[in-house]
């Protein structure tokens, strides 16, 4: 009898499945008995890994419905990737300090993938967020990899040869030490509850789903569900963006949203503050306030729905039209609203790779 397909996936010990990985992470800041007072907590952190796994998701075109080998092998990431060095410095505060050098010595003598000054990126970027890292202990770990470090430059006859390597990499989202984002309350609630029991196969199914909203044993009324999964913009752009549509037209393009099998919690009048907020019409004046619309879609769908919107209905022409745009998905969805402008613009255009369920 043969094995089921994902009964063959493997991956070589020095890799990086990222989504294993970060539940490891995840469970190492657990077992800290105290942890200081300004310190992001477990659930925070929990929630940026997801959001970074699903960051890198997106810029590989990960497909959802791929088998699950596939899916599995898409998370172990290539050296080459732009956020490797982030990884691999997560990767390397978990792993046994004896093992540490070995690994290096893989990645440094190209057994995955040929990467370009691989000693320069450990020194100059990996020990840099290591030494940023206070999640927990790992001294050890952080020894090991400083003493690899001196070990290779004493092995090169050229000193010079050695130098920063010119990659700008993006980590602000990603930072060990940045304290200042904020979770809404309902999914901290929801990250807690998570936490108390935390298993592999819960954080695979939490990684793998945008901002779910809490199961609830009785269906709420429409003002409460308004409440759960709207949240209001403290200092929101008020800007709106010039139609030469008519109302009708715009609101049942987004009514659309409505539709969706997972998105029966937003209600008419939400499309219609969303139109309203957002757009100016020639033959009528509009009044509404800008929310956060909780949509349950994956993040690349709800892009290529706004993009459609976007270059086949709107067909205005004026400077920063794209940008407009984007700003437009970061002020009104909560799937963009930690995102930056210049990211979301340069995803703008891409199609989604899993299947689009909305008209044209």
């Amino acid at each position: 009898m043969s094995l089921p397909e994902e009964d063959y996936y493997s991956k070589h010990r020095y890799q990086i499945n990222i989504v294993e990985c970060a539940y490891a992470v995840v469970q190492r800041m657990k077992a800290v008995k105290k942890r200081p007072k300004n310190q992001i907590s477990v659930e925070e952190y929990a929630f940026r890994l997801r959001e970074a796994i699903n960051a890198y998701k997106w810029s590989i075109q990960f497909d959802p419905s791929a088998s699950e080998m596939s899916r599995k092998q898409a998370c172990v990431i290539s050296p080459t990737h732009p956020a490797f060095d982030f990884w691999l410095a997560l990767h390397l505060s978990i792993e046994d300090s004896d093992e540490i050098p070995m690994l290096l010595d893989a990645y440094n003598d190209d057994e995955f993938d040929h990467v370009e000054n691989f000693l320069g990126h450990v020194q100059f970027f990996v020990l840099k967020m290591m030494k940023s890292n206070k999640l927990y202990d790992f001294k050890e770990q952080k020894k090991a990899v400083i003493d690899w470090v001196r070990e290779q430059k004493a092995k090169q006859k050229d000193q010079k040869n050695i130098k920063e390597p010119q990659t700008t990499i993006h980590i602000e989202q990603l930072n060990y030490i940045k304290n200042e984002t904020s979770i809404d309350v309902q999914i901290l609630n929801q990250l807690t509850l998570l936490l108390q029991q935390f298993n592999f196969q819960q954080f695979n199914e939490f990684i793998n789903i945008y901002q779910e909203t809490c199961k609830e044993t009785k269906e709420p009324d429409e003002n409460e569900m308004e409440n759960d999964n709207q949240y209001n913009i403290k200092e929101p752009n008020t800007a709106r963006i010039p139609l030469s549509l008519n109302y009708p037209q715009v609101l049942d393009y987004f009514m659309q949203l409505t539709k969706h099998k997972n998105n029966r919690h937003i209600k008419k009048k939400d499309i219609e503050n969303l139109v309203k907020a957002n757009f100016e019409f020639r033959d009528m004046k509009v009044i509404g306030k800008k929310k956060l619309l909780d949509v349950n879609i994956e993040k690349q769908i709800l892009n290529q729905f706004i993009y459609t919107f976007f270059n086949e209905h709107d067909f205005s022409n004026y400077s920063n039209k794209a940008k407009i745009y984007c700003q437009f998905m970061i002020d009104n969805f909560v799937l963009f609203r930690y995102d930056n402008l210049t990211t979301v613009r340069k995803n703008f255009s891409r199609k989604s790779s899993v299947h689009y369920p909305f008209s044209k």
